[in-house]
């Protein structure tokens, strides 16, 4: 559990410092206006932190009600967040790789 810890810190670091470096355009946002630069990587960002954390939360709500070797809710809670963190993180990075490799 401690490796999985720390891969899905070490995912979680790479990716904001690739968000931070790559190159961005623009795009516009769900009014309608135009966005530039750090507007973008900023709401990346916070996709990275607070939206990964929420959809990994509820993910690991729905993989934890799984019964599995007797294990209690709370026994299977924390390593499905985990897991499901560190798999989105790690869905990010190829994104981001490959990305940077593109352009």
């Amino acid at each position: 559990m401690k490796k999985i810890v720390i891969y899905a810190i070490s995912i979680f670091i790479i990716n904001i410092f690739l968000t931070i470096i790559e190159p961005t355009g623009s795009t516009t946002d769900l009014t309608g206006q135009t966005v530039y630069g750090w507007a973008i990587k900023s709401s990346m960002i916070v996709t990275l932190t607070i939206g990964f954390s929420i959809i990994s939360s509820i993910v690991a709500l729905l993989v934890a009600i799984i019964p599995y070797r007797n294990l209690s809710y709370g026994q299977k809670y924390l390593p499905a967040l985990l897991v499901t963190f560190f798999g989105l993180q790690l869905i990010f990075l190829f994104f981001e790789i490959k990305y940077l490799f593109i352009s």
